[in-house]
């Protein structure tokens, strides 16, 4: 009897090890079906895409130096612009105002043949000026609204210059321009906070004082909110966050 008992532990180990193996299967299994079955995680993808990019034209700024003669720099421009795939008024007015913008900077920067402060070369040509004028672009999108931020720069080497901002925020859902007011109530930015600071800035520079929101340029980039406050020379970015 004691011999049954002993050559039976060998069995029951064996059953054991079965039935370990078969849970491992199952819940590989359930595991599996289960991941099958998850949603497709939501990101700021292709298919959310309601703009396109016009390829520009890309130039190399040059400077004079102390002899007089032109020297690349390191500085680029680009004339790629972002334009609006919605249809409808409020897209179609943004998308004139970018292209007006784009065709000036570039109507004005090979309006005159000549070296200047700084100058761009052209078909064996020199084109300059003071002062070369440029747009860099930002666009942010997500479920909500597009924006498309602008920024004028004005490079020179013989005069004043800056950098100058411009935006433009579309509701994804009415394809209409968002108000300012909707802005901040989106990013839950305080009114008042804005006004303030825009204010206390606008009599450092004699400016006009902002009475409500909407009197302020609010510019969206990076998916942050900004307004813009200006100086002598130039603007510049404040985070309505900070």
């Amino acid at each position: 009897m004691e011999q049954e008992k002993t050559s039976g532990k060998p069995k029951i180990a064996l059953i054991l090890i079965g039935l370990g193996i078969l849970c491992m299967f199952v819940a590989a299994g359930f595991y599996l079906l289960k991941d099958d079955k998850k949603e497709p995680a939501t990101t700021n993808n292709e298919s959310l895409t309601t703009y396109h990019i016009v390829d520009g034209e890309e130039y190399t700024i040059y400077e004079v130096n102390d002899s007089n003669k032109l020297v690349e720099s390191t500085e680029k421009l680009s004339f790629d612009y972002p334009l609006l795939d919605i249809d409808s008024t409020d897209a179609k007015k943004v998308n004139e105002d970018i292209k007006k913008k784009y065709d000036d900077a570039y109507n004005d920067m090979f309006s005159v043949e000549a070296k200047g402060c700084v100058a761009v070369k052209k078909d064996n040509k020199t084109y300059g000026s003071a002062h070369v004028v440029y747009y860099k672009y930002d666009v942010f999108e997500n479920d909500k609204m597009i924006a498309i931020a602008l920024t004028q720069v004005v490079s020179t080497r013989c005069a004043s210059g800056g950098e100058y901002y411009f935006g433009y925020a579309i509701d994804k859902k009415t394809n209409k321009i968002m108000t300012n007011e909707e802005l901040t109530s989106y990013f839950n930015v305080n009114n008042e906070t804005v006004i303030n600071g825009y204010n206390e800035q606008a009599k450092n520079v004699n400016g006009d004082p902002a009475a409500t929101i909407e009197d302020v340029m609010l510019i969206v980039k990076e998916g942050k909110l900004y307004y813009v406050e200006y100086y002598g020379d130039g603007s510049g970015l404040v985070d309505t966050n900070k």
